[in-house]
């Protein structure tokens, strides 16, 4: 299983204090990798949170919303 960068650890620091840390690695966009992360399954939630992690630059992107959902079907 591959490490999730700090980066995006660090971003998502709410989600995994709330409810752990549980991602899955989506593939590729643009050249940045994209972690979505998992809700447990008891959770009612809306919209999917998915981070966008830029190796070069160790930068990371947040995306939520309907753009959340446009990525991981353009995927």
């Amino acid at each position: 299983m591959k490490t999730i960068p700090q980066a995006v650890l660090d971003n998502a620091k709410e989600l995994i204090e709330s409810f752990g840390e549980h991602f899955i690695i989506r593939g590729l966009y643009q050249g940045k990798q994209v972690y979505q992360f998992v809700f447990p399954k008891e959770t009612a939630t809306g919209f999917p949170f998915v981070f966008l992690y830029d190796g070069l630059t160790n930068e990371v992107e947040s995306i939520t919303g309907i753009g959340a959902i446009q990525l991981l079907t353009s995927l």
